[in-house]
């Protein structure tokens, strides 16, 4: 008896060993709110997201990039205040505009979310009346972005469900 016992122990370990070394990640599908989808290709060459894809329908696991806007307090008042004074001076004084702006990494499985990993950052813009407006991003905001990648690497491999996840994918796949 006790020899079957220490048996499949070993089989077991040996199995996971086997696991292990033959760990895959999870394949998500990739979807964005960005005008160029920027992280895109940054975010494929991280270990634990390198099987994402902007065209894998019906997979179960997607992962979204949402950027939003939000005034804040004193930027509204400055930027109603410049507005004012770029109407009054007929635009050859620009509006400053003042806004936080938050990207938002969620993880979702079933359409149910698993994790969420949110970056704030305030920015500081001038804005022409007659420039018109642009809707792909400028450098700045692209550069940040960017700069979230390193950060959200960190907060995916400590991440507990994610790792649950994709030893649940490892085992039946």
């Amino acid at each position: 008896m006790r020899l079957l016992f220490l048996t499949l122990i070993f089989i077991s370990m040996s199995l996971t060993a086997v696991n292990a070394k033959d760990a895959k990640t999870l394949p998500m599908h990739f979807f964005t709110t960005l005008p160029d989808e920027v992280p895109f290709e940054s975010l494929k060459k991280l270990p634990l997201l390198s099987e994402i894809d902007k065209n894998l329908p019906g997979s179960p696991v997607v992962i979204t990039v949402s950027l939003s806007q939000q005034n804040t307090t004193g930027g509204e008042a400055a930027g109603f205040a410049s507005a004012l004074l770029s109407g009054s001076t007929l635009g050859l004084i620009p509006i400053i505009t003042n806004q936080d702006w938050t990207l938002r990494y969620d993880i979702l499985v079933n359409k149910k979310k698993i994790a969420s990993y949110s970056y704030t950052e305030n920015f500081t813009e001038t804005i022409n009346i007659y420039a018109g407006i642009d809707s792909k991003l400028d450098k700045k905001t692209m550069d940040w972005i960017e700069s979230t990648i390193p950060q959200l690497e960190e907060s995916l491999q400590s991440d507990k469900a994610l790792k649950e996840l994709i030893e649940e994918y490892n085992f039946y796949f």
